[in-house]
């Protein structure tokens, strides 16, 4: 059997990398994030992260919150907040949640893309 041996020009060698280049970068935007404290009424979020307290509970208040719901990628939205601003009324995974605001900074979220430009 005859073996042909094909070669390969620089150009061809730039122009398969470009492809490959592009087809595996992704556009990625610039999230802003923050905590449910401060995520304004009407505002929708996506849990990133529920730290630990600083106090000694720390360990049960953080499984309470991801019990009640708030665990990573779960969408949350503000619905009322008290007219002193203390406790937020929170809808998460269908149902109603009131948190203090100082529970509500435990729990770190993204803002959507609509509510991140605003």
């Amino acid at each position: 059997m005859h073996q042909r041996a094909f070669s390969k020009s620089p150009a061809d060698d730039a122009s398969a990398t470009a492809s490959a280049t592009a087809t595996k970068t992704t556009t990625k935007t610039a999230t802003k994030t923050t905590t449910l404290a401060e995520l304004a009424l009407g505002g929708r979020a996506r849990v990133r992260r529920v730290r630990a307290a600083v106090d000694g509970d720390a360990g049960d208040l953080s499984l309470r919150l991801m019990e009640m719901g708030f665990v990573p990628g779960t969408l949350v939205t503000l619905v009322k907040r008290a007219p002193l601003g203390d406790p937020l009324e929170l809808r998460v995974r269908g149902g109603h949640v009131s948190l203090r605001r100082a529970e509500a900074r435990l729990v770190e979220v993204e803002l959507l893309a609509s509510e991140a430009g605003a």
